[in-house]
């Protein structure tokens, strides 16, 4: 009992003169001691999320989006390693919440919520873009915004995929379905065009160009299947054979990227155990089903699956996409081979007259800079000089049908989707108004785009309407005048559908002064022409 006693004590010593000596090597952390790390999430709580103002998320000088550098701290402008609140480790819990968090005016980079301002006549009074417009509008003024708050899908879009069509690239569950968000336009991470604007939105460069959904170039989308690819000769002074693609579709002289090709892949194919094809074989383990991939048809042509064999389709055996045996630069266009690895091609049985390449495109959506701004600047960009094609592309990745192709068919509506697909959609038949055409001749519209020829003065979607938002107080009547700010004219339906004309004045604005003649067959017409110097306000 004694010596029981007496070890009880003992340890309780040992336990308290360790504790001591801990206390002694570690003493307590003085109040002034800064509890942060990189992200200033030392002490994580959930009502201080965003709130870590005085943390320097980005290196001074360096973009927060895109150009990462070697000593890049830009990630954290908008992760959090390991105390996020959102998905993808977003230090906010929702996408948009993430980019409010940033783009609300608090820190004084492209306020996109900031109100319509009284007195402005620059694009203060558009909350700060004349082609965006402002989230920050009210119903008050029939306000109305693209709704990036998580709560509506990508097919709830007018025009847009609202039957559930499985389209070539077998996407609806992953595309159509898919949350509209900021970055659904966005690419936070980096972009070929102008406002970081996305390279495939709505997975438009997965989309088929070549099959049944040609008739319908929107639809259709960005991506080319079936391309020759030839292997040639060594390259001089190099170990790699050269590889020509089909001409067209890929346009790149000196690193100025045109037509970029999509990186990446979608899903897989799983190889429980090895594989031998011909005398080569292939090892188990998981195999990717790239959206730009290489094949030879006479092992295996993923084009002939049941579901169309796009980038999405689980019916695409991933094993025989061969792009692991070519090198691909996706910067230069450039694609080359290894002696051994056309080797192991012949060893498979590869057909070198069957190899094909399916090419998915990014979009590239183009303007002018306006001269002496800067980049940062909401009126950087020319509002007249927008690529028109691409521009209008880019909306018609959601809004689809509302891109038509053709005109002039006749009969029903079944007869007038056979004839002419393209210009009645492919979701939805009805007659559409053209867009990739000239705009109104008056000089009325202020955001207009460029041909491809380079003619100007050419319609695009934000020629009528706003991409972000608008209300009353930031339109315009026909004759391109703004809405007076304290009393506007307003529209007589509740939302103003995110137009820049109030009600349908924006039909007026051009059919009056174009050749539009029906408008012009009368003395209303020709008495108000005369008195405006040949307009007709």
């Amino acid at each position: 009992m004694k010596k029981l006693l007496f070890s009880s004590v003992l340890a309780a010593l040992l336990v308290m003169s360790f504790a001591g000596l801990a206390a002694a090597n570690n003493p307590a952390l003085p109040l002034e001691f800064p509890h942060i790390n990189s992200n200033d999430t030392g002490f994580f709580e959930i009502d201080q999320i965003g709130t870590f103002g005085s943390l320097v998320r980005a290196v001074p000088g360096q973009l927060v989006h895109s150009d990462f550098q070697l000593n890049t701290n830009s990630c954290a402008s908008c992760h959090m390693t390991h105390t996020a609140a959102g998905e993808n480790l977003l230090f906010q819990r929702t996408v948009t919440d993430t980019c409010f968090a940033c783009h609300d005016g608090t820190i004084g980079v492209l306020n996109v919520l900031a109100a319509p301002r009284s007195g402005a006549t620059g694009i203060e009074r558009f909350g700060g873009s004349e082609t965006a417009g402002t989230f920050g509008v009210t119903t008050t003024f029939n306000g109305s915004a693209h709704d990036v708050l998580g709560t509506v899908t990508m097919s709830g879009a007018p025009g847009g995929n609202r039957s559930a069509v499985t389209d070539s690239a077998g996407m609806l569950s992953t595309g159509w379905a898919g949350t509209f968000s900021c970055s659904s336009c966005h690419a936070p991470h980096g972009s070929y065009s102008i406002r970081l604007l996305h390279a495939n939105p709505n997975f438009l460069g997965w989309r088929d160009q070549n099959h049944a959904e040609a008739t319908n170039f929107a639809t259709g989308g960005l991506w080319n299947r079936g391309n020759t690819l030839t292997i040639g000769a060594v390259v001089s002074g190099e170990v790699y054979h050269s590889v020509s693609v089909t001409a067209g579709v890929y346009e790149g002289v000196n690193n100025n990227i045109a037509a970029p090709w999509l990186y990446g892949y979608l899903r897989g194919t799983t190889l429980a155990a090895p594989r031998t094809v011909g005398t080569f074989t292939f090892p188990a383990g998981r195999y990717n089903q790239h959206n730009t991939r290489i094949y030879a048809t006479n092992l295996h042509d993923p084009n002939s699956a049941a579901d169309g064999g796009g980038p999405f389709s689980t019916l695409v055996d991933a094993v025989y996409l061969l792009n692991s045996f070519f090198n691909i630069n996706y910067m230069t266009g450039v694609i080359s081979i290894t002696p051994e690895n056309r080797t192991s091609l012949t060893n498979m049985g590869v057909n070198e007259a069957n190899l094909r390449i399916d090419i998915g495109r990014a979009l590239v959506v183009t303007a002018s800079a306006n001269s002496g701004r800067p980049t940062i600047a909401l009126d950087h960009l020319n509002t007249e000089s927008y690529n028109q094609l691409n521009y209008n592309r880019f909306c018609a990745a959601c809004h689809a049908d509302y891109l038509p192709q053709g005109t002039g068919a006749t009969g029903n509506a079944a007869a007038r989707a056979a004839a002419m697909p393209g210009g009645y959609g492919t979701y939805s038949l009805a007659h559409r108004h053209t867009v990739n055409r000239a705009a109104t001749q008056g000089g009325t519209m202020t955001v207009t785009g460029l041909s491809a020829a380079g003619a100007g003065n050419q319609l695009l979607c934000v020629s009528c309407h706003f991409a972000h938002g608008a209300d009353s107080r930031m339109m315009r009547l026909a004759d391109a005048s703004l809405n007076d700010f304290t009393a506007p004219l307003e529209d007589v339906n509740p939302s103003s559908a995110l137009k820049r004309y109030v009600n349908q004045a924006v039909c007026w604005s051009c059919h009056a002064n174009s050749a539009a003649t029906v408008f012009k067959n009368t003395n209303y017409y020709w008495n108000n022409y005369a008195a405006n110097s040949g307009y007709n306000w």
